[in-house]
């Protein structure tokens, strides 16, 4: 959420996997913003795989953190 690149703060970052498929292989870190995985589903239809996952983490009550660097259940 917002309108300032990661990169700013130093945190590299790449474009969301298109698929729950593409990210396991690529063995990334999703960090998701709860709101844009499921309030706005409508609007960020990139994201709507994730929200039929369970995190592996969570950051504050903000960010959900997906680790797909390991097997998933």
């Amino acid at each position: 959420m917002g309108n300032i690149p990661a990169a700013y703060y130093g945190i590299p970052a790449v474009p969301l996997p298109s698929s729950l498929e593409a990210a396991r292989a690529s063995g990334c870190v999703v960090a998701a913003s709860i709101t844009l995985v499921i309030e706005w589903r409508a609007f960020a239809p990139s994201c709507r795989w994730l929200a039929d996952l369970h995190p592996t983490d969570v950051v504050g009550d903000s960010y959900w953190i997906y680790d797909f660097r390991r097997p998933q259940p």
